[in-house]
């Protein structure tokens, strides 16, 4: 009989053991933006589903870890998202709404197992698998990267099309008439554009970082002072290089001394998706100014970084 135990007590801690080396040689690295996760317990698979420890996982996504006893039910909470994974259950839930999966949660040698990808993705952020490597990588809501998008304008009048159409901007923005679009293809235009008061879409086809408008250090890079309105649109450009106030040039509007980048004089036009960077001013507003009473723009989803000017902005 003892011999008997005692059989049944060494097998018992070969299956611990071989467990335990199932799980530790599983080779499995999670990289979460670009970072590897240093988990406390290793991920593993099973039936072709990454399950990883419940802890470790949700601190990683930042999300608050929570344990329900009498249900065995893990729990996550981030972002208002609430994740609730049964153990043993292929039906979770988010914010109590059933979910299926194919492999459920598991408590394996004492620590709670649950699965990746239908975790990450509850919260949002994306899950690869790479099977080259045996990793998982996650990209965080927060930390995936936009795609561009050009300013809407299929209720143009007429669109033209920089420098197919026109050599440059200003020439296209001298020709058009309120209503119309000019898409503005990726390069760089050393050229500083006044909108005249028109009504116009300006947008680049293909995103700020492609597609720059250069002052050239001769003057405002973005001239609207003429009673522009929320229909005058710039989208999609890196400003740069503009001067307010610095030039020996006796124009007016060279010498203007408020918004190096964009300057908007009792106008209210709408400026999106911007890189307003490296100009200067000798007054307010070395990226932007806005002054006069009449003046109320939309600007949105700009960056405007490393601008100076003599006062502020």
């Amino acid at each position: 009989m003892k011999r008997l135990i005692a059989k049944i007590i060494v097998l018992a801690l070969l299956l611990t053991m071989f467990s335990y080396l199932a799980i530790a040689e599983s080779g499995i690295d999670v990289y979460l933006d670009g970072q590897k996760l240093l988990l406390a317990d290793p991920p593993i698979i099973q039936n072709g589903r990454t399950l990883a420890p419940m802890r470790g996982l949700f601190e990683a996504l930042g999300a608050t870890v929570g344990w329900e006893s009498h249900t065995q039910t893990a729990i996550g909470q981030r972002d208002g998202i609430t994740v609730r994974i049964p153990i043993g259950s292929i039906n979770p839930t988010i914010n109590n709404i059933p979910k299926e999966i194919s492999v459920a949660a598991e408590i394996i040698n004492g620590r709670t197992y649950i699965p990746l990808r239908f975790v990450g993705e509850a919260f949002g952020d994306t899950v690869n698998w790479v099977s080259a490597s045996r990793s998982v990588e996650i990209t965080k809501q927060d930390h995936q990267p936009r795609l561009y998008q050009p300013f809407p304008t299929e209720d143009a009048i007429d669109i033209y099309y920089v420098p197919t159409d026109y050599r440059t901007i200003q020439e296209a923005i001298d020709i058009a008439n309120d209503g119309d679009a000019i898409k503005v293809l990726c390069g760089t235009y050393q050229e500083n554009i006044n909108y005249l008061g028109k009504e116009l879409i300006i947008t680049s086809v293909d995103g700020p970082e492609e597609t720059i408008i250069h002052g050239n250090y001769e003057g405002l890079v973005v001239r609207m002072h003429s009673g522009e309105t929320l229909d005058s649109v710039l989208h999609g450009f890196t400003i740069t290089k503009g001067t307010a106030g610095l030039s020996e040039d006796g124009d007016d509007a060279l010498v203007y001394p408020r918004g190096g980048g964009v300057s908007i004089l009792n106008s209210s036009p709408t400026i999106s998706n911007c890189i307003i960077t490296m100009n200067a001013a000798t007054d307010f507003g070395g990226g932007v100014s806005i002054a006069g009473e009449l003046s109320s723009p939309l600007i949105i989803d700009n960056q405007i970084i490393e601008n100076i000017s003599h006062y502020q902005g």
